[in-house]
């Protein structure tokens, strides 16, 4: 059973508590990004590097919100990742990339994500980041 996002999940803002999923295949990123998401207040449910964890995480776990990267371990990338979530799952996600070249930029939008950021993320890009996400997710699903 593929599990789905509730209702609040659309209504969150930073300030309230995500249940997040980080797919990141570099282990000091994804620890900070970690860090810096229990440091506003989420709570981090999974932390992988390859679709197969990333697809299993994301059906035990039930997240709210994804963090990730586009360039990841295995044959499948970030964007097939997003495909997946938007599908099954219906929660947003952003993505996160040390790429922002043309084509990249491409394969991201063609999975209509609500947003893009350029590693390395601060905080305060990160937390802006999160909360445009959730109202532009809000606001599709109105």
């Amino acid at each position: 059973m593929i599990a789905t996002a509730t209702d609040t999940t659309v209504t969150n803002t930073t300030d309230a508590k995500l249940r997040i999923m980080i797919v990141e295949d570099e282990r000091l990123v994804a620890r900070d990004l970690q860090y810096q998401l229990e440091d506003m207040g989420h709570e981090v449910v999974a932390n992988c590097d390859n679709w197969d964890d990333a697809v299993e995480l994301a059906e035990t776990e039930a997240p709210e919100f994804a963090l990730l990267d586009i360039n990841i371990r295995g044959e499948k990338n970030g964007v097939e990742i997003a495909r997946h979530l938007r599908d099954w799952i219906d929660i947003p996600f952003l993505f996160l990339s040390a790429h922002s070249d043309a084509d990249t930029l491409r394969q991201a939008g063609m999975t209509g994500p609500s947003g893009y950021l350029v590693k390395p993320v601060n905080e305060k890009y990160l937390r802006a980041g999160i909360q445009v996400a959730l109202h532009r997710h809000r606001a599709e699903k109105e």
